[in-house]
């Protein structure tokens, strides 16, 4: 009978025990808020509270007590968290030997301490227990025991009825409601952090909404132009002595540049997100650099009855940075500050300090709020302002300037108020100066060198096809293919622009594109430059003028109908009549790697489409030995605007 009450008494206790977990873990459940780790450590201290008084007054008021660990990545030292029984007394223990334990709130107790209580629990004294609480994210131990100095009480009087195996399960049932906590803290925080991105996104999407529609403004206000003002030459027949022709040309021109300028900004972004922007790092000229610059917006400026000023620091000479990204983010300032004043000045003030050197771009115009100050370097953000009749622009201009400048190690600096002007200041380090120029002239000859001079391969190239030139120049000249052999149709437009060839230079160009707009520019413009054009549209057409006669260059295009540009130029590479021809590849490749690979591919060189004509009239120089027989128009002569 005792037995079986000692039995229906531990079962009894586990019940107990077990319900006040569960209540523990459904206090936290409605807690809705609690998801920091404070709040679980709270819930935690609040299940084994319950654990040590339900415990203690189950057995009579024997002091329980639970020890955490001292710190959280402690493992020899713990703290008493909870007491109960006895009225809390802060001495609990004698032991056989060594100094009594004494245990309160609060109280440090080390391993080796919980380590003699497990002795004399194992050696068949039933006055203590001790029990582990450890699950994969937490460790406790559940001390018991009479608190007690007084040695008359028999041993019979300090008793446990507890035993081993029932501690075990309540062990079990505090790490089970623990690990419970802790996956509805992880929930939660899930739940919440899901919560955040999900409003970031819709943030975003509403953004890039705008963007899109903005970008859609931007890109069809300049086409609006070009394909106008061509429909208007294309009407009236082209004139190069009209002036008002050359104004439609002029227009064509400029909103071109606009739109490449507007995918150029979207393809920057992408790049520096993607952590693939890479800088080409130069000494650059400070005075003809910010005089670049301004003469890119005076034209603007003046339109607007606004005037640019310059001030530099007379001691400032050169800078080490990328001057290419340097020249873009000045341009983006200044043509912000342009936008947004309606009248007075716009300068751009150049000055050193401290190891750095500072770009400022301000003006006289209307300021920012603090507000909006907020969204200027926001992608696809833009800020209102009365300065500006709609909403121009994309919204990346700020954005890639700071991007541009943390690159080369510095920031973006704002100073506006309303009505009394902004400054936008490009902060860079200063101090890389001079090992840059340093660098500069050990390495400059040998680097120019080698971009002007062709590479051995190439040199022996250009040899071979001369005398292949000299060889076969009369049955080349019978036999060369010719538009109407390829395609009757775009033969007929070019016949009237193609040029002979002087007997004694290899001037022979393989144009491979099967786009007829871009055929008909590559056409157009070498065969102004001297060169004799062959168009191949596709791959067959390509190997069939490679028979008829050897050209000194072949532009080749990446994209070709049921064809890869790049393996026909690892096939021209393997074949042995045509491995020393130098291959050009021109694509709408232009991401980071891009030129890589089509080098890869065998290609000598790479141009990335829109193709710089400027750029190609120095590509086809350097791999042939023909110079300028006739000066491009001034269409193409005129100089680029980046």
């Amino acid at each position: 009978m005792q037995s079986l009450e000692f039995q229906l008494w531990n079962e009894r206790c586990v019940a107990l025990l077990g319900q006040q977990i569960s209540e523990s873990v459904t206090a936290y459940l409605q807690n809705e808020k609690a998801t920091t780790p404070e709040s679980v450590k709270e819930a935690e201290l609040l299940l084994f509270q319950r654990v040590t008084s339900e415990l203690s007054r189950l057995l009579e008021d024997t002091t329980v007590a639970i020890a955490l660990p001292a710190t959280q990545s402690s493992k020899t030292e713990f703290v008493v968290s909870c007491v109960a029984g006895c009225g809390r007394s802060s001495f609990l223990w004698k032991l056989p030997k060594g100094k009594p334990i004494t245990l309160k709130q609060g109280q440090p107790i080390s391993r080796a301490n919980i380590a003699k209580l497990q002795q004399v629990e194992s050696s068949g004294q039933n006055r203590y227990r001790v029990c582990e609480i450890r699950g994969e994210q937490c460790e406790a131990w559940l001390l018991m025991g009479h608190a007690t100095d007084d040695s008359s009480n028999s041993d019979d009087s300090l008793q446990l009825p507890c035993d081993a195996q029932t501690l075990e399960r309540i062990a079990q049932q505090c790490v089970a409601a623990l690990h419970q906590i802790r996956l509805m803290a992880n929930q939660r925080q899930n739940h919440q952090a899901l919560l955040a991105k999900n409003q970031e996104l819709e943030q975003t999407n509403q953004l890039k909404s705008e963007f899109l529609a903005n970008t859609s403004h931007e890109i069809r206000t300049p086409l609006s132009s070009i394909l106008g003002f061509t429909h208007l030459l294309q009407q009236q027949g082209f004139d190069p002595l009209n002036l008002r022709h050359q104004e439609y040309l002029r227009i064509i021109l400029s909103s071109g540049r606009h739109l490449l300028a507007l995918i150029n900004d979207i393809l920057d972004l992408s790049k520096i997100e993607a952590n693939q922007m890479t800088l080409q790092w130069e000494t650059v000229d400070i005075e003809e650099l910010c005089n670049v610059c301004l003469t890119l917006v005076r034209e603007k400026a003046s339109d607007k009855g606004l005037s640019v000023q310059l001030d530099l620091q007379p001691n400032l000479k050169t800078v080490a940075a990328d001057g290419l990204r340097l020249k873009q983010m000045l341009f983006n300032l200044l043509s912000n500050a342009i936008k947004f004043t309606l009248r007075g000045t716009v300068g751009l003030q150049v000055r050193s300090t401290e190891g750095q050197i500072h770009f400022t771009v301000w003006d006289s115009g209307t300021g920012i709020s603090p507000k909006q100050q907020a969204l200027l370097f926001k992608p696809y953000s833009q800020i209102t302002n009365v300065a500006v009749e709609r909403s121009e622009g994309t919204g990346l201009g700020l954005v890639l300037t700071q991007k541009l400048a943390e690159l080369h190690g510095g920031c973006v600096e704002v100073r506006s108020e309303l009505n009394e002007g902004s400054r936008f200041t490009v902060v860079l380090p200063f101090e890389l100066t001079k090992d840059c120029e340093g660098n500069e002239a050990e390495n400059t000859t040998p680097q120019l060198t080698q971009a002007i001079a062709p590479p051995q391969s190439v040199r022996q190239g250009i040899v071979a096809k001369q005398v292949a030139c000299e060889t076969v120049q009369a049955q080349d000249r019978a036999s060369a293919i010719s538009l109407d052999d390829l395609n009757p149709t775009p033969a007929a437009l070019f016949a009237s622009e193609m040029t002979g060839i002087p007997d004694v230079a290899c001037n022979r160009v393989l144009v491979v594109e099967d786009n007829f707009p871009n055929a008909k520019l590559m056409l157009t413009y070498l065969s102004r430059l001297g060169y004799e054009v062959t168009w191949a549209k596709d791959a067959p057409e390509m190997w069939v003028a490679l028979e008829r006669s050897l050209p000194a260059v072949i532009l080749m295009d990446v994209n070709l109908p049921n064809a890869d540009g790049l393996i026909l130029t690892r096939q021209l590479k393997q074949h042995a009549r045509y491995q020393t021809i130098p291959v050009i590849v021109q694509t709408a490749m232009a991401m980071k790697g891009d030129r890589a690979v089509c080098l890869e591919s065998g290609a000598d060189d790479y141009m990335s489409k829109p193709i710089d004509l400027d750029a190609l009239a120095n590509l086809m120089m350097k791999y042939t030995t023909l110079g300028l027989k006739t000066s491009p128009s001034p269409l193409y002569a005129e100089e680029t605007l980046i």
